[in-house]
């Protein structure tokens, strides 16, 4: 709305108000007898001028008060404006002006609804951003079996300034818990109404009742949780093993969101070797539904090349949380193939898919999962390993007292024998000295050829690269202008210091610098000519 039109208390000048706008001020100054209300900060027009004003501003989208239409329909000669009826309008006449036919309907409306009322909708075309002081949206009825299909029933409604501020005290009261956006579903104290500039009926909104959207909120998801449990899948993800090294992670999130960015940080602040494919979608309004169940089966066509599967957002209210409870996406992360880590609400919220898969409350929660999984994992095979190795001493300690306690019992039997196994070791120990020295010297052969290679390898290369620079040094100096001057050849400008390329550029009596290997040469033309003879 841009403006309004109303009459003034005294019915004797209507009064026209709008933000300024240069236009507008014009098209008051049209008409007679106009003159600014500085207190009120309105103009004031005539009655009578009351149709002339109507035609320049309702182009515009101006809103009529109810008293106008009737003025409209007087000709403004009625001074008892707000109490006139309309059988008198109608006794002048065998027939109604549009005005007239839309006052008639409001204020039959208005007879048959004397007091507000409550009704319950779903809001649609409700920009949350908006700055307008007032909000102009449409409350809609789905049926409950098909929310998908089309509204079974629309009403406009409207919230004037006034009203939108009682309403956000008392959600206020609900801290973050309730967004008013599309597809909330809302119960709303009102009166019905007709805009008459328009001849459309309306709701004029003057209350809201928080308690209803966050129990329909539990209803919904208490509704989509008894579906599941009677499919049997209530338990089929959580019931999935967590990965012993979940390192391929399928992230479903929006590429623009924190949490993106929270889970990716997370990750990347550690040392092991994650591989992250993300598939970017909305993570709230219309779009969101579409564009996660596509990404579900995009990773479900793929399990095997994943290892876990990832469902995170930021921040968010308790009703923009709303959008992640259908039962459409719930049936997808209950029959996923790959284990699901949900982190999309908060620590008092909670989606329907949090009581499907594993859940946590932040996306740098989910993130630290994973990576104490993996280090889990990690420490697991150095605890084995350390194991194993406590293992073999153990068994090598054994093995060495029980050779010497034998060693002991034959000693006196066999001290022949023992002394020769003892040279015959000492002839092995002595082999196997030489051949890990040979080992160790080959080797240490290997790495020199392998380092004199390299520096042959850098000095061929270098080289190279040296003959470029010479061929580069060499053509360059053959470009020098001093080298073509030498040549025999001049650089000719005219005074202004400005190359000459032809003779078309001189005329008789210019004159001219020749630019020479050793020094310049002032020349004056005489008779410029194309032909060189």
């Amino acid at each position: 709305m841009v403006g309004q039109i109303d009459i003034s208390a005294d019915g004797a000048s209507i009064t026209i108000r709008f933000p300024y706008r240069e236009d507008l001020v014009n098209l008051v100054r049209d008409l007679k007898g106009r003159r600014w209300d500085r207190s009120a900060r309105v103009w004031r027009v005539p009655i009578e001028e009351v149709e002339a004003a109507v035609k320049l501003f309702m182009p515009y989208g101006f809103s009529l008060a109810p008293e106008v239409a009737t003025a409209l329909a007087t000709g403004g000669k009625d001074k008892n404006l707000g109490t006139i009826q309309v059988s008198e309008i109608e006794q002048k006449s065998d027939s109604l002006s549009v005005s007239a036919l839309n006052f008639r309907v409001a204020e039959h409306l208005r007879g048959k609804f004397t007091e507000p009322i409550w009704v319950v909708g779903e809001l649609a075309n409700f920009d949350k951003k908006s700055r307008s002081r007032h909000r102009y949206f449409e409350l809609v009825e789905r049926d409950p079996e098909e929310e998908e299909a089309r509204p079974r029933a629309v009403v406009s409604a409207v919230i004037f300034e006034k009203a939108m501020t009682i309403i956000r005290r008392r959600l206020a009261r609900y801290g973050d818990a309730i967004q008013l956006a599309d597809g909330v579903k809302v119960r709303v104290r009102g009166k019905v109404d007709l805009f008459e500039a328009r001849g459309r009926y309306q709701f004029l909104i003057d209350d809201l009742d928080p308690s209803y959207t966050v129990g329909e909120q539990v209803l919904r998801q208490e509704k989509i949780l008894q579906a599941l449990k009677k499919e049997k899948l209530l338990e089929k993800n959580k019931a999935l093993p967590l990965p012993l090294v979940p390192l391929r992670i399928a992230l479903l999130t929006s590429f623009e969101s924190d949490a993106y960015n929270d889970f990716i940080q997370t990750l990347a602040a550690q040392d092991f070797a994650f591989e992250v494919t993300v598939y970017d979608c909305f993570v709230q309004g219309d779009r969101l539904k579409s564009t996660v169940t596509n990404g579900l089966q995009f990773f479900a066509e793929d399990a095997e090349n994943y290892d876990l599967l990832v469902i995170t957002r930021g921040g968010g209210s308790r009703t923009e949380l709303g959008s992640w409870d259908d039962l459409d996406i719930a049936r997808a992360v209950a029959t996923h193939p790959l284990k699901a880590v949900i982190a999309i609400g908060h620590e008092r919220d909670q989606s329907v898919l949090d009581a499907l898969a594993l859940s946590v409350k932040t996306p740098t929660a989910a993130g630290e999962l994973v990576v104490e999984r993996v280090r889990a994992y990690q420490e697991k095979i150095e605890d084995s390993f350390l194991e194993i190795c406590d293992q073999a001493e153990t068994i090598l300690r054994e093995a060495k007292r029980g050779l010497r306690d034998k060693a002991r019992g034959l000693a006196n039997l066999v001290r022949g024998g023992i002394a020769g196994q003892r040279a015959h070791l000492a002839g092995a120990q002595r082999r196997l000295g030489r051949a890990v020295t040979e080992r160790f010297q080959r080797e240490e052969l290997k790495r020199v050829q392998k380092t004199r290679d390299l520096l042959h390898q850098t000095s061929r290369l270098l080289n190279q690269t040296e003959n470029k620079l010479l061929l580069q040094e060499t053509k360059l100096k053959a470009y020098d202008p001093k080298s073509v001057l030498k040549r025999g050849y001049a650089w000719l400008r005219n005074k202004d210091g400005k190359t000459i390329h032809s003779v078309q550029q001189v005329k008789k009596g210019d004159l001219l610098d020749a630019t020479l290997a050793d020094g310049h040469l002032p020349l004056k033309a005489e008779n410029p000519s194309e032909d060189f003879k």
